[in-house]
């Protein structure tokens, strides 16, 4: 008897190369997400304590950073909001729930910068076995489906809240 395919990806070998964290050349490289405003630099510091405290047997370590952006954040309020709770209701059959989370993602603050009227709706397909940005990212096709859908209605409600 066959077995029903995975629909994510976990099951998969984890990659042969380098992953987006640590280049062998250049030792370890460890992410951090950018904080949020008026908290620049707190995090890098602790970080850099701690690494340069628990470094063993003498060892040197140089700690250096390095394509920094500023955090991001602000009120998801307003009709485009609005029209996304609809729209993420109407696919889940669940109230949205806004986290506030994308914020470090630096060409958000880009866009936030250049388009300072504009509304941003930034949304994932994430559960809790995702490991986002890891090893065996996965992507669990049902709940995208969902995302799909909740886009399409997104999509309609934004033209329809928008031509008033």
């Amino acid at each position: 008897m066959a077995s029903a395919a995975p629909d994510r990806g976990r099951d998969q070998p984890a990659p042969a190369g380098p992953d987006r964290q640590r280049d062998p050349a250049r030792g370890q490289r460890p992410a951090l997400g950018a904080p949020g405003p008026g908290h620049e630099g707190d995090e890098a510091a602790a970080l850099r304590k701690r690494i340069e405290a628990a470094t063993p047997f003498g060892l040197a370590v140089e700690v250096k950073e390095s394509l920094g952006t500023a955090g991001w954040s602000y009120e998801a309020q307003g009709p485009a909001f609005d029209a996304a709770e609809r729209a993420y209701r109407d696919a889940f059959g669940k109230d949205l729930v806004r986290i506030g989370v994308g914020g470090s993602i630096p060409f958000i603050t880009l866009f936030a910068e250049r388009f300072p009227t504009t509304p941003l709706i930034l949304n994932g397909v994430m559960d809790p076995q995702t490991n986002a940005h890891g090893p065996n990212e996965s992507l669990h096709v049902g709940l995208f489906g969902k995302v799909v859908e909740a886009n399409v209605n997104l999509l309609q409600e934004l033209a329809t809240t928008l031509r008033g």
